[in-house]
């Protein structure tokens, strides 16, 4: 919700700029315009906060997404649903791992995927027993 809030903010303000059109002098210079930008920036801010905190709690019930830094961790599990963006970090909480094979599958009119191999830097493929 407060992205929402914020992103909305920012909208408006870029509509506002982009219709008067003349030079950042004069759009920076506007009344009430660097009000506008301190509220959004702290909007940001806090939505900031309360996805580290939901990252930390995720690291908690996945310990190995304590070798990531935050914001690559938040990736991760904004990756689940995407296997090429999820085989970019794979390397980085499970050693020598360079990326993933998967197969995709469609369930109840949905794509859904399922990881079938590890595959080292060295090219060496491990074959999971069950697909995950």
């Amino acid at each position: 919700r407060k992205f929402s809030v914020a992103n909305r903010d920012f909208r408006k303000l870029m509509q506002a700029v982009q219709e008067e059109n003349t030079s950042i002098a004069a759009c920076c210079s506007k009344p009430g315009r660097m009000d506008i930008l301190e509220c959004v920036q702290q909007q940001l801010k806090l939505c900031q906060q309360g996805l580290l905190s939901h990252v930390s709690n995720l690291c908690v019930q996945h310990p190995r997404l304590y070798f990531l830094r935050p914001e690559d961790a938040l990736h991760v599990v904004c990756a689940v649903a995407d296997p090429e963006r999820l085989s970019r970090y794979i390397g980085q909480f499970i050693p020598h791992a360079g990326h993933l094979e998967w197969q995709t599958v469609e369930v109840n009119a949905q794509q859904q995927f399922y990881i079938t191999h590890v595959v080292s830097r060295h090219g060496e493929k491990l074959a999971l027993k069950e697909q995950v």
